[in-house]
């Protein structure tokens, strides 16, 4: 188990001297505000930085960006596209943009009883024979944004399956 001190240690040589990137560890979450000329190396940095944690730490880290900020009055809601993001991105263990992922962030930003609502108005109610499998495609579906042949190859069927078990789900 890393502690923050430990976790900042890891951070800062991907950092160097970097100012304008303000980092910190809250809950074993790595927190980093770039700025500046950091904004655009973003995506390059946390790639070193997960293959870096992986090879010398053995860490699998995932991460979300948020859309940039203008000014503090964002920061809340900077925070909350990054944590969208970076729930959908902990799935794959990657490092995932706001908004890159649309299908699977929006139903993650979803409160529970609106999703229940939503699947009730959208789902008829399925057979039992028929909705473990079709649940298992629809969720792989949304992992792999909507492409039909990763989907089919994650579960093992021909892509044409996968098309025959969405087009019983529309």
């Amino acid at each position: 188990d890393l502690r923050s001190s430990q976790l900042l240690q890891m951070i800062a040589p991907h950092l160097g001297d970097d100012r304008q990137t303000l980092r910190t560890v809250v809950n074993r979450r790595i927190l980093l505000l770039f700025g500046g000329s950091g904004l655009a190396r973003a995506p390059a940095i946390l790639s070193a930085l997960r293959r870096d944690a992986a090879g010398r730490w053995g860490l699998r880290l995932s991460g979300g960006l948020s859309t940039v900020s203008h000014g503090a009055e964002d920061l809340r809601r900077c925070y909350s596209e990054a944590r969208l993001a970076a729930r959908a991105a902990s799935r794959d263990g990657s490092i995932r943009e706001y908004g890159s992922s649309p299908l699977d962030l929006v139903l993650q930003s979803l409160e529970p009883a609106v999703k229940r609502d939503l699947l009730r108005a959208v789902f008829p109610p399925l057979p039992d024979a028929d909705a473990e499998e079709l649940l298992q495609c629809l969720r792989l579906y949304f992992r792999c944004d909507g492409h039909v042949e990763q989907a089919a190859a994650q579960a093992c069927i021909h892509k044409n399956t996968f098309r025959y078990r969405m087009d019983k789900l529309h």
